[in-house]
């Protein structure tokens, strides 16, 4: 069944956005100011004035919204989101910021593959997901047509739903461009689409990749966080974020040292 849910404005720290009613992003909103509101201000620490960024599984722009306070009017965004009246809201909460950066929008579905349909939730719009079907008539977009399409971006967050090994593991671009990643990492997602944290863990540590995560609140009333470095992601929890760095990279040697100091 299409998402009935109501349509409400809430204040956020980013002033007035619109998002659904009786919903868990909504509360959160209301509650802390933001969605992970301590998550995405870790999550955006990287981020340069120019720097060009994608967020893939948008929503209705919780992370959009904090990306576009850290470029200030600069940089590049691109944002897509696969479910037509979510994307009606993200396109619209954006539209009403002051600073908008150059900022694209996308309403597609990012994975691989085709036979695809999309599956409500009814408590968490955020949870909303694609699955393998018989019947399914999805098509979803591929990373790499997504960078040939708009711009080559140096930080990716992907929040699809368990398709995220998909989309990364058949993407050129990051085997050879390596960006910073923000990954939701959720083992009962991925095994919609046959894989497991093994596989994500694998293939990023062999593209080179030290992991990083927030190990203070996920939700709280302030911007706070704590770094720690991540081993692998198998060991580190069933359902997290968690940001990815080339080794060896000024941006990876800075959060080893936040990392040290935060012990």
């Amino acid at each position: 069944m299409p998402d009935q849910k109501n349509v409400t404005v809430v204040t956020s720290k980013f002033g007035s956005v619109l998002t659904y009613q009786d919903d868990l992003v909504t509360s959160q909103i209301l509650q802390y100011g933001n969605h992970t509101r301590p998550e995405f201000a870790f999550a955006t620490a990287l981020l340069n004035h120019d720097s060009k960024v994608f967020d893939l599984g948008a929503h209705i722009g919780t992370f959009t919204l904090e990306v576009l306070t850290k470029l200030g009017g600069e940089g590049h965004v691109l944002c897509v989101e696969g479910d037509p009246r979510t994307f009606d809201l993200l396109r619209m909460n954006i539209n009403q910021q002051p600073r908008r950066a150059q900022t694209l929008l996308r309403n597609c579905f990012v994975g691989s593959g085709s036979g695809l349909e999309f599956v409500h939730d009814p408590d968490n719009t955020g949870a909303h997901h694609l699955r393998p079907s018989q019947q399914g008539t999805i098509v979803a977009e591929q990373l790499d047509s997504l960078v040939q399409s708009s711009f080559e971006p140096d930080y990716i967050k992907i929040d699809v739903e368990g398709a995220e090994f998909s989309a990364l593991g058949n993407s050129e671009y990051v085997r050879t461009r390596r960006p910073h990643l923000y990954v939701e990492v959720a083992d009962h997602q991925l095994a919609r689409f046959g894989h497991r944290k093994e596989d994500l863990n694998r293939m990023l540590i062999d593209l080179g990749y030290r992991f990083f995560g927030n190990v203070g609140a996920r939700n709280a009333r302030h911007d706070l966080y704590k770094i720690a470095e991540i081993a692998n992601l198998v060991d580190y929890g069933d359902f997290f974020d968690i940001l990815c760095v080339q080794r060896g990279t000024p941006a990876c040697d800075a959060l080893a040292e936040a990392a040290a100091m935060s012990r």
